[in-house]
This record gives structure tokens, sequence and C-alpha cells, in this order.
């Protein structure tokens, strides 16, 4: 079953409203011993998701995933190659999930669509995939945020911020939609900020472990929720929002 077909329905026996439902999804268990390829490919991405791509060495992979340096060459080349396809791999189930939050919200809320849902669409996206789903589908979340580093090396992520894009524009127009009298350009850098904002707590999710209310994720969510729609609600009536700052963009000052 695909995710998109996982996504679409209710959990029996839970009891928030559906469409906030996490689906029973099968969690993959990365302490079995895999084959060389694959086992290359989750110890990659483990190390990519913490120390980034310029952090990591073939040779440093290699070792964590038990191979000698030989085999790491054999399957991929070189290490570009590696992170392109640890990219990959996750990134069209990843955009499933993201436009299956979003069109569950805005289905369940009908024609009472409001900013907050949409907003909660995306808190739950990334928060189901880096706390819900495993360790492997945690880590290739927080490497996902290291891409904003990697602008300059447009190459190794090309495919991936395609797709990006067209999870941004999907949000941005669900959000512009709920503010008519807004500017798109504005509603975007609103969303910008929001994906700023999570991306800093998705890296390091020890920021989640400061919060008072850390052992009840739902008020944490409800407060992000708060808090962001309170930022559009000054966009809609016509606040300006700074244009966000990139990574590479701060280090270039």
């Amino acid at each position: 079953m695909s995710l998109v077909n996982l996504f679409s329905g209710a959990v029996a026996g839970v009891s928030k409203p559906s469409w906030r439902a996490f689906p029973n999804m099968a969690v993959e268990n990365l302490s079995k011993r895999k084959p060389g390829k694959e086992a290359l490919l989750d110890a990659a991405e483990d190390m990519f998701s913490r120390v980034g791509y310029h952090g990591a060495s073939l040779r440093e992979i290699a070792k964590a995933a038990g191979f000698e340096l030989g085999l790491a060459s054999y399957h991929f080349g070189k290490k570009d190659e590696l992170f392109r396809q640890v990219v990959s791999r996750r990134m069209l189930d990843s955009k499933a999930m993201a436009l299956a939050w979003l069109e569950r919200g805005l289905a369940s809320a009908g024609a009472n669509v409001t900013a907050s849902v949409v907003i909660e669409a995306y808190i739950r996206d990334r928060f189901t995939q880096l706390f819900e789903m495993g360790p492997a589908w945690s880590n290739y979340s927080k490497l996902s945020l290291h891409f904003i580093a990697l602008e300059e090396r447009g190459a190794l992520i090309g495919d991936f911020r395609i797709v990006a894009q067209e999870i941004f524009d999907a949000y941005v127009n669900a959000l512009a939609a709920t503010m008519p009298n807004a500017r798109r350009e504005i509603v975007a850098r609103g969303f910008e900020l929001v994906r700023l904002t999570l991306a800093a707590m998705v890296i390091d999710p020890k920021t989640i472990d400061l919060l008072p209310d850390r052992s009840n994720m739902e008020e944490i969510i409800e407060g992000l929720i708060a808090f962001f729609e309170g930022g559009f609600q000054s966009v809609a009536q016509g606040v300006a929002v700074a244009p966000a700052v990139s990574v590479s963009q701060r280090n270039k000052k």
C-alpha cells in the first residue's frame, strides 16, 4: 500500500479527529543486518543527518556500516553519488506524506479552512517523520534540513529542490486562499519563516526537550499553531514580513 493511501484513512481506536490520526506503519529496523548497499545507505543517512555533507567522508561511512572503503567505492564511486542516492530514496514518500497531511486537513475542514489548519498539517508532517516513524525517517527528516547549507552544490540536491518547491507551493497556495487580501509573496515569506523555525527544531530535537511541556506533544503542537497563526493574522491585516535569510546567505555576511 502506498503512503498516500495509508494516510487517507483513520486509525481505529484513536480519539483524535481522524485526519490527525497517525496510520499504522511498520517502523524500519536499523539494527537488522542488511545487504552491503542498503547498510551503506543507512549509515550514510545517519552520518549526513548528524554532521552534514561536508562533515562525513566515504571512509567513515563505510566503517560505520561495517565494511571496507572498497565496497562503498564499488557501489557509489564517490561521496557525491552516495549522497544523491541517500537523498532520493525517501524523497517521493516524504512528498507524499507532506501533501497527504495537507489534503486530509483541508478535507476535514471543508468550507471552514483557516491558516491554522494548514499550519497544523505542516507541523504534524514534520513531527510525524521526526518522532513517530523510527530512526531511519528521523535521520532523513534531519538530513533534509542540511540541504539549506548546500545551495552552492545544486547538482547534489537538484531533484529534491523540485520536490521541496512543489510541497512549498502547495502549502503557500492553501494559506493564501485563507487570506485573499494578502499578496502571495508575503504569505510565502511567512511560510518560509514557519519552515525555518521548524527546521531548527528538527535538526536538533533536543530543542523540544527544553520546552516545559515536552511530555505532551499535543500541547507543543497547539502552542506552535497558535504562535504561527498569530503571525499570519498579521499578514492578513497587511503587516509586512521580512524575507527569510538562508544559512548560506548569513555566512556570506
